[in-house]
């Protein structure tokens, strides 16, 4: 297999007297860095060097050994610019000049992790984490999350949830393309919520994978009120991490809660009533009615206070968002981490496909070598014949060693399963065969000691 350089490709010399995870390849040479993820077949090494750092995605295939020990990325030593000819000499150590003394705040700074796809399969708390480690290292940096998502997974959504409400001393704001379900409530999570144009967001009321026995079916069912009660609470939990009123995540989840618009101070807030009167229709105070889950357009999301703005694209927070005028990014690797991931995912979904087939086809083999099935020739007191009891033995070890590559390729396949949550399902359906194996093996035994072989 090829291994996948993301960013710009590292040469691989021998290692460094530095201290660091050492990646040593099969070819004698090594990489030294620190390693950000790992996966059945592959590992992610984050590499310094010339002050800049890369990621490096490696097949296993071409790994000897990999040595883990601490590791702090050498710092990139600043140059000291030449002062222009007949300038003033610089101020001593320790002593600012004035215009040092005087100057402006530092530039605000931001650090985007996009949240593209489904939850849980093309995003994974996992890897939210590591960006949200490698962005928020400098004091003051804004966390943008950039979502753009269908929802999935609420144990995932959940732990990104986690990691937002441990990261509040940060200011954090969402940039909504599209958010429904579980990337709805994430997004109620983020101090500042701006939509784009066209953008809608809610509909999050929790349901279920439901399998048929045969396993070539799924469908989605709306999950039992015990879910949707712990649901329910997670959702206003988000909401109040995110400063944002917990009614709106209440409607996002529950078809029976109503709200409607009311003016208290001058301001326009929400309210949950029992039953809402023609006059909320007709003078448009209404914002969820009865058997419908809450989803906003951008227009209205502002309009009832959810949302702080409307953006055609993130970089026009700049121009609308408070305090953020001037702001740069402090890098793009929760570009390049998510975007890693996405493609590891995909290579994970084909992998475990093929590795499904392979058990299916391996399993099938050892049935049609069950020595039980064949028909033998027997002497007068009905025991194998010479020729009969080779070729038994024969069909018990071809049996046997398909039975031994499906435990293999189980044990493949739930390695898969743990790395990637979304196919944790599938994995664990592929495991049923486990009876079925452990039948055939006791088959062939009682088979062997009735002959006497």
């Amino acid at each position: 297999m090829r291994s996948v350089c993301i960013a710009a490709c590292v040469l691989c010399l021998p290692a460094p007297a530095l201290f660091g995870d050492i990646v040593k390849f099969t070819d004698g040479k090594s990489v030294e860095g620190l390693i950000r993820s790992e996966g059945t077949d592959f590992v992610v090494i984050e590499v310094y060097a010339g002050g800049t750092s890369t990621l490096m995605r490696i097949d296993l295939s071409r790994v000897d050994s990999i040595i883990r020990q601490p590791y702090s990325p050498p710092k990139a030593k600043a140059r000291k610019p030449k002062p222009p000819e007949g300038a003033a000499p610089a101020a001593p150590p320790g002593k600012a000049s004035a215009d040092e003394a005087g100057a402006a705040p530092k530039t605000p700074r931001y650090f985007v992790i996009p949240l593209h796809g489904e939850v849980g399969k093309d995003i994974a708390a996992r890897q939210v984490m590591q960006a949200m480690e490698a962005g928020l290292l400098s004091g003051g940096t804004i966390l943008v999350l950039e979502i753009d998502s269908p929802g999935g997974l609420i144990s995932e959504s959940q732990a990104i949830i986690d990691l937002l409400a441990e990261h509040k001393d940060r200011r954090s704001i969402a940039f909504v393309k599209s958010a429904y379900s579980a990337a709805a409530v994430i997004a109620l999570t983020c101090d500042e919520i701006y939509l784009a144009d066209g953008a809608s967001i809610g509909a999050a009321t929790a349901v279920m994978i439901e399998r048929s026995q045969a396993q070539s079916k799924a469908r989605m069912v709306v999950a039992p009120e015990k879910v949707q009660s712990v649901w329910r609470a997670a959702c206003r939990h988000a909401a109040e991490i995110g400063g944002h009123d917990p009614l709106f995540a209440e409607a996002m989840v529950d078809p029976d809660v109503q709200l409607r618009t009311v003016r208290k101070d001058g301001t326009t807030t929400i309210e949950q009533v029992m039953e809402l009167a023609p006059e909320d229709f007709s003078e448009g105070r209404v914002v969820s009615a009865k058997g419908k889950l809450l989803t906003l357009t951008a227009k209205e999301a502002v309009a009832f206070g959810l949302a702080a703005g409307i953006a055609a694209q993130r970089t026009d927070l700049e121009k609308i968002a408070p305090g953020v005028a001037g702001w740069r990014p402090v890098s793009d690797r929760g570009e390049k981490l998510m975007a890693g991931y996405r493609t590891a995912a995909k290579d994970a979904d084909k992998r475990l496909e093929k590795l499904i087939k392979d058990l299916n086809r391996e399993f099938q083999k050892a049935v049609e070598d069950d020595p039980s099935t064949k028909t033998y020739y027997v002497d007068e007191h009905k025991r194998f014949t010479p020729a009969s009891r080779r070729e038994w033995q024969a069909h018990c070890v071809n049996c046997y060693n398909h039975l031994l590559a499906c435990e293999r390729l189980l044990d493949r396949i739930t390695l898969v399963g743990q790395d990637f949550p979304f196919l944790q399902g599938e994995a664990e359906a592929a495991q049923e065969v486990k009876g079925r194996i452990r039948d055939l093996r006791e088959k062939i035994k009682r088979e062997a000691s009735r002959r006497g072989v």
